[in-house]
């Protein structure tokens, strides 16, 4: 059994700008965990199903207002790798590419003081005639690619985001909720009651797996 100590943490956190060296940093941690899950996928391939092992969710703390945009989608890709569940939780700022990011998460939650920002994204244009033209039509394309996954996880509309392809357009917590970037409400106390009895129900079982062995 591991030591406490040695456990992998499955919390990370993306705070400020979004940088390739950060992307470097949560893609290895995120690789690591996968490693660790596709230990639990082998063996529970030899287990029947009542004694499943499940996979701890990883959780993201997001409070950035964007950055690199490629190294934006090499985090969105590699945590769309990941076995595990993922859990996104914004606070503070969650804006431009964070929020695409943030949008990969099953589960959504934030803290009730963030803001989140929306606008298309941008890159720098300059080189030949060619070089230019190549450049507007592959950040176009990418633009229509983000946008699908915001409009498939979201209940962002289309005229949504065609309101933010040029300025930036901010969300309160409330309207995130109605818009569907949060889809989590932790200040539902209906939810919350619910989420812990499923815990409670959780515990009990593990307690009956146990006495069982």
């Amino acid at each position: 059994m591991k030591d406490k100590k040695d456990e992998l943490s499955r919390e990370l956190y993306i705070s400020g700008e979004i940088t390739t060296e950060m992307a470097t940093e949560i893609i290895a941690h995120l690789k690591k965990i996968n490693d660790e899950d596709l230990e639990i996928y082998n063996k529970n391939q030899t287990l029947n199903k009542k004694h499943q092992l499940e996979y701890p969710p990883i959780t993201i703390t997001i409070n950035s207002p964007g950055g690199s945009v490629m190294d934006g989608c090499a985090i969105m890709n590699t945590l769309e790798t990941c076995i595990a569940p993922v859990h996104t939780h914004g606070i503070g700022e969650v804006s431009s590419m964070a929020v695409y990011i943030y949008a990969c998460g099953e589960v959504r939650t934030a803290g009730d003081l963030v803001t989140f920002g929306l606008h298309g994204i941008g890159g720098g244009v300059r080189g030949y005639a060619k070089e230019m033209l190549s450049s507007l039509t592959h950040w176009k394309k990418l633009d229509n690619k983000l946008n699908e996954r915001l409009l498939e996880n979201t209940k962002l509309t289309q005229k949504d985001l065609d309101d933010c392809e040029t300025c930036l357009v901010f969300y309160d917590y409330d309207e995130a909720l109605e818009k569907g970037l949060i889809n989590t409400d932790l200040y539902d106390e209906e939810l919350l009651k619910e989420m812990i009895d499923k815990l409670d129900i959780k515990i009990e079982e593990e307690k009956e797996n146990v006495t069982e062995d």
